[in-house]
């Protein structure tokens, strides 16, 4: 990769612009599970292969789907299927040193094409948390996204299926077909919020091992990128192959040309990684450098976003002690006793700030629980009215945990943030300015 592609890339990847897909070829197997450097589909499909060995002669024991069709023919799909699932979850707590650069980085969105768990460990490994899972299950019923997605909110989307429903498994060449068939009928649809950021035509996609000489993947991105397919940002792929088939190769040629996806078939996986997330890690210190210069006298940034401190009055001094720290660390925030003056009108200035906030917390503790009666619940109301006017995936009131309690019903659908005892500000503080920044931009 020339220096002006790592910058496009890289600039992409740090403003949440980035499509993260992963393909089975970069899911390698380890000796627990029986080779190590061998794709895991090989594997599987080496393992399948050998228990049908008495039985039918298999000439390339190494395709997994054709390995998987003889497999139902002798057996049945059922024992494919539980074969299949207890063989990826083993993989359940497993990662590699790749799976884990990927993690570190921001990527808001990932399309695993791969069974395995390797991607999912590695983020439940880093400090991101709500992170959330799905699949495409072809046999099943489709499933809307309705949390939050984000940088601290990662969604990893299973796009053949994963081991929790082993029904789902696209294992066999008659289980592609019939996948390709519910995919392009969209019964069940691919939920509309993936549809949706593959077909925002400024989106820029890094697809690893995907294994783009496959001929059914024309039919999949067709689906995914749309109709027009025309693309504003070119996108990277990392794959294995020979260079003559850059040129040569049909499948290859056409996502060229088609998707603006520029082939790269001589960078080992590992050093790419790791020189990515060095470069990322570089990208991000520098902006976050300049954020901090960028400040009027000294104070907070132009830019920075403002927070209500919504707070039962029994804690008034922890919400005086979270006041000073995300004002610390370059956030606005608004507090009764700190921001009204003498001779505002308290309904008009709380319903005023509360209309004009970029984000609303709410300081859960058991005096909040207790307040039946008060006028911090007119506070949660108005709240609660102007979180209507942002579109579904926008983040405007965060419930943020101060000690041991249950949260209020009205927000148990919310990612809460804890702040109990000496629990680190920061993480708040960094899930409000990656919002912020995802908000600006759209």
């Amino acid at each position: 990769m020339q220096e002006k592609d790592w910058n496009v890339l890289v600039r992409s990847i740090c403003s949440s612009d980035c499509i993260l897909v992963l393909g089975p070829d970069i899911a390698v197997g380890t000796a627990e599970l029986g080779a190590e450097n061998k794709c895991l589909v090989e594997i599987l499909a080496n393992q399948l292969a050998k228990e049908l060995e008495d039985r039918v002669d298999i000439p390339d024991p190494n395709k997994l789907l054709y390995v998987g069709q003889t497999y139902i023919d002798k057996m049945s799909r059922m024992d494919l299927q539980d074969a299949a699932a207890v063989f990826y979850g083993k993989t359940v707590g497993m990662t590699t040193k790749v799976h884990e650069d990927l993690a570190s980085l921001p990527f808001y969105l990932i399309i695993n094409a791969s069974h395995d768990h390797y991607y999912k460990s590695a983020l439940i490994n880093s400090d991101k948390k709500g992170i959330n899972f799905n699949c495409y299950n072809f046999r099943g019923s489709e499933h809307e996204i309705t949390h939050e997605i984000s940088c601290d909110n990662p969604f990893v989307y299973y796009l053949y299926g994963m081991s929790y429903e082993p029904e789902s498994l696209v294992l066999s060449e008659n289980d592609l077909v019939d996948y390709l068939i519910k995919v392009i009928s969209k019964n069940p649809r691919i939920p509309s919020y993936i549809t949706t950021e593959f077909q925002k035509t400024h989106k820029m996609f890094l697809f690893l091992g995907f294994g783009f000489k496959n001929w059914y993947l024309r039919i999949l991105l067709q689906v995914l990128f749309g109709e027009s397919g025309s693309r504003e940002s070119r996108s990277f792929a990392i794959e294995q192959f020979e260079e003559q088939d850059l040129y040569s190769h049909q499948s290859i040629a056409f996502f060229q040309y088609k998707y603006k996806i520029h082939f790269f078939h001589d960078i080992l996986l590992q050093n790419f990684t790791e020189e990515l997330k060095r470069r990322c890690e570089k990208e991000l210190a520098r902006r976050q450098e300049e954020r901090e210069k960028d400040t009027v006298g000294g104070g907070l940034p132009v830019n920075a976003p403002s927070v209500f401190i919504c707070h039962a009055s029994e804690d008034k001094d922890r919400a005086k002690e979270i006041y000073e720290q995300l004002e610390s660390k370059g956030i606005k925030p608004w507090l009764d006793r700190e921001n009204l003056c003498v001779g505002n009108n308290w309904n008009d200035k709380i319903q005023e700030t509360i209309n004009e906030i970029d984000y609303f917390l709410i300081l859960q503790s058991q005096a909040l629980i207790r307040k039946v009666i008060g006028y911090v619940n007119r506070e949660m109301n108005l709240a609660r009215e102007r979180a209507l006017e942002f579109r579904p995936g926008i983040d405007f009131i965060i419930p943020v945990k101060i000690e041991e309690c249950e949260i209020l019903k009205t927000f148990q659908h919310l990612h809460t943030i804890d702040l109990i005892g000496d629990a680190d500000i920061g993480e708040l503080a960094k899930h409000i300015k990656r919002d912020y920044e995802r908000r600006i931009k759209g």
